[in-house]
This record gives structure tokens, C-alpha cells and sequence, in this order.
């Protein structure tokens, strides 16, 4: 089975949490034929009021300068993507440790 690992950067943008920022958020991207692998959007907690948008990849001269524009922002946190063949050959691993301290994993 193969896996790749490698080091990533989300870029990340606070909002108000109300019905259709996600879509306004992302249509800047979309415009600019930016090709999204992974979105995650939530609330804070305690704080219903507001959330947050985080995206992956983005590259490109186009994307990078319309993401910039949306309100988008390059992380500095240290991350890392698994990507396995299928998902379910990447669960029937063995369970143990990651071997990179001080790094958040994203799998799929």
C-alpha cells in the first residue's frame, strides 16, 4: 500500500457565523479556478457569533492574490497530509505513534 506524507499549509479566515459566508467566501476562489482538496468551517465555541474557514491547497499566482483578497491568510502551524491509496487500507494499519512531535495530521 502506498502512503504519502507531506507538510502542508491551510490558509484560514475568521467570519461572522451566519447563512452563506462559506459560499461568498469561497466564490473569489472559484472565480479564480482554484482547485480546493479540503474545506473545514466551525464555530467557536462559547462564541456562536463567530467562526472560522480553512482551506487546502492553495497555489498559483491567481489563487494565492484571490485568496489574499477574500481575507484569507497562510497558517504557520506545522501540519501534515496522509493520503493513502484508499482510506480503509490507511485504517487497517497497525495503530501507532506519528513520528513528527508538534504537528497536526489530516488524513484522507
Amino acid at each position: 500500500m502506498a502512503v504519502t506524507v507531506k507538510k502542508i499549509a491551510l490558509w484560514r479566515k475568521e467570519v461572522e457565523n451566519r447563512p452563506g459566508i462559506l459560499a461568498n467566501a469561497l466564490a473569489p476562489l472559484a472565480n479564480a479556478g482554484t482547485d480546493i482538496h479540503v474545506v473545514m468551517a466551525y464555530r467557536f465555541p462559547r462564541q456562536e457569533s463567530k467562526a472560522a474557514i480553512e482551506l487546502y491547497p492553495v497555489t498559483g499566482r491567481k489563487s494565492v492574490t484571490a485568496a489574499k483578497e477574500a481575507g484569507f491568510a497562510r497558517q504557520q502551524s506545522r501540519l501534515c497530509w496522509s493520503r493513502a491509496i484508499t482510506g480503509r487500507a490507511l485504517a487497517m494499519q497497525p495503530r501507532r505513534p506519528l513520528p513528527v512531535r508538534g504537528s497536526t495530521w489530516i488524513f484522507s
